[in-house]
């Protein structure tokens, strides 16, 4: 006889489960200021609405940008865009992994889709199971996008670099291949520039819609952009069903060869 210790038995899951959002979810990141991130989430959250959807938009901003620039002034408020709405919610990183993954998002209402605004964090590429939309406004942005993409976990899809400012085109692609093979796989990227628009900047500043400015110029380019980066999050929500246009603002008044570009 004897005493022996008795070797404890690991406690399995029955079935392990993917790990992936609990709904369609677009995170737009970069770990570096002034790239629009905000800009084009909030812009897209809204497009998303217009098409009838409910959508909470998730943002880390300690200063509450996303809140402001929708016209809020505290978490959880909602905002209307047609027959769809946006929801704002102030979260912390882990906290915004509760939301996502874990159901914490039915506390604050019923939702078909989620837009984030990066994470205080350069974790953003290890959400699996998202949409990752990258803004580029320089070198810094490309360095660091191509550091987090090393570490990017089973996304939804490729995620989709924008050149925010201007840069010359080749100079735009030798940024894309360096981030692909930081990545190691493969990238989508828009072509054209996504330029920052004064219309949009002193709208957002003013609690204001893009999409309630006149289509035109730079601003026209920032929301075709937001479009099409909005555009695979809307077939997960909606299968079969095209994304309705925003309506253009009434009075609308645009002459060829003025208004072609935006005094920014």
């Amino acid at each position: 006889m004897g005493v022996r210790p008795l070797q404890v038995q690991q406690e399995r899951p029955e079935t392990a489960k993917a790990a992936g959002p609990l709904l369609p979810t677009l995170v737009v990141g970069v770990w570096k200021g002034g790239a629009w991130k905000t800009a084009i989430a909030v812009a897209a959250a809204e497009l998303l609405a217009w098409g009838g959807l409910r959508v909470l938009l998730v943002t880390a901003d300690k200063q509450r940008d996303a809140h402001r620039r929708l016209g809020l002034r505290r978490s959880g408020e909602v905002v209307r865009c047609g027959e769809g709405s946006v929801t704002v919610i102030g979260a912390s990183p882990v906290k915004t992994i509760d939301l996502l993954y874990r159901g914490d998002a039915s506390k604050y209402g019923a939702f078909d889709v989620v837009v984030v605004d990066t994470l205080p964090s350069p974790k953003a590429a290890k959400l699996p199971g998202v949409h990752l939309v990258v803004p580029i406004d320089g070198r810094d942005a490309m360095t660091n996008a191509a550091a987090m993409l090393q570490e990017a976990v089973a996304l939804a899809g490729p995620p989709v670099l924008l050149r925010v400012k201007r840069s010359t085109a080749e100079t735009w692609e030798k940024w894309v291949h360096l981030i692909e093979r930081a990545a190691g796989g493969d990238v989508e990227y828009i072509p054209d520039p996504v330029p920052e628009s004064s219309a949009v900047y002193d709208a957002h500043n003013a609690g204001q819609s893009p999409w309630s400015l006149p289509r035109r110029g730079s601003t026209q380019a920032f929301l075709s952009a937001v479009r099409t980066v909005v555009l695979p999050v809307w077939r997960r929500a909606r299968p079969g069903r095209a994304l309705p246009r925003v309506p253009a603002p009434e009075r609308q008044v645009y002459v060829p060869g003025w208004d072609d570009d935006e005094a920014d």
